[in-house]
């Protein structure tokens, strides 16, 4: 009984304190989330401070801070070029390439640095993907409409502060059709001047760079001569 009683008391006295306890702990958590922060951005090689807000879209040796021994890729997007249309080998790095871009981005809005030597970033506030195949039998989805399903979730939310990363676009239906879906997609999203990463095999993508400023081809750069994939991005060039 003395115990119990003991207890209540101290339970009663600390009530009169529990606002000075919930900001303590509202500031210890705060202070653990700034020094997880800081360890996973000591576990990169290295880091750079972004410049945001910036007219030119430009990461020098960004890598991928999940993988081992990555290979550091240069990526430039300078105005009016607002959309990337990224071609080339099956495994040659195109998806790497491009959720690399994604993740500096978003590492940028949470205000961490970013794993590059140096990032200069446009006005983006949003990241929208269409990545995977969401194919549901219980939701009676096709690979085909599931994409679509999550192309009008992306148009709904879009704007021209958004970046839109697209994977293998409209790849799930014949290849006749999908490359004049493919173009209608990559025009909506000129008009709507919105930041986008399109990867691709269509090589009718591959010539909007030549019937519009607002595209930029680029491609994985493939060694004929070992048949193997380098990882290495080059702008302004189409794939094979």
């Amino acid at each position: 009984k003395e115990v119990n009683r003991i207890i209540r008391n101290l339970f009663l006295d600390s009530l009169a304190l529990a606002p000075e306890i919930s900001n303590v702990v509202r500031c210890l958590r705060w202070l653990d989330f700034c020094q997880a922060k800081v360890q996973y951005v000591d576990s990169f090689n290295y880091s750079c401070r972004p410049q945001l807000e910036t007219e030119i879209f430009e990461v020098s040796e960004m890598i991928h801070p999940a993988i081992e021994n990555p290979v550091s890729q240069n990526f430039i997007l300078e105005p009016p070029r607002r959309i990337v249309i990224l071609s080339g080998p099956n495994a040659g790095g195109k998806t790497v390439c491009m959720k690399t871009l994604g993740i500096i981005v978003l590492h940028a809005a949470l205000g961490l640095k970013v794993p590059a030597k140096t990032c200069l970033l446009p006005k983006i506030f949003k990241v929208l993907v269409n990545i995977g195949d969401q194919q549901s039998l219980s939701d009676s989805l096709s690979s085909f409409s599931a994409r679509l399903r999550k192309w009008r979730k992306i148009f709904k939310k879009m704007d021209s502060e958004s970046l839109i990363l697209v994977d293998e676009i409209m790849n799930a239906t014949d290849p006749r059709e999908g490359h004049i879906l493919a173009q209608e997609i990559c025009y909506f999203l000129e008009r709507n001047q919105v930041y986008a990463i399109v990867t691709t095999h269509f090589g009718e993508l591959k010539q909007l760079a030549q019937q519009s400023s607002s595209f930029e081809n680029a491609s994985m750069f493939f060694d004929e001569k070992s048949l193997q994939p380098t990882f290495e991005l080059l702008m302004g060039t189409p794939g094979h």
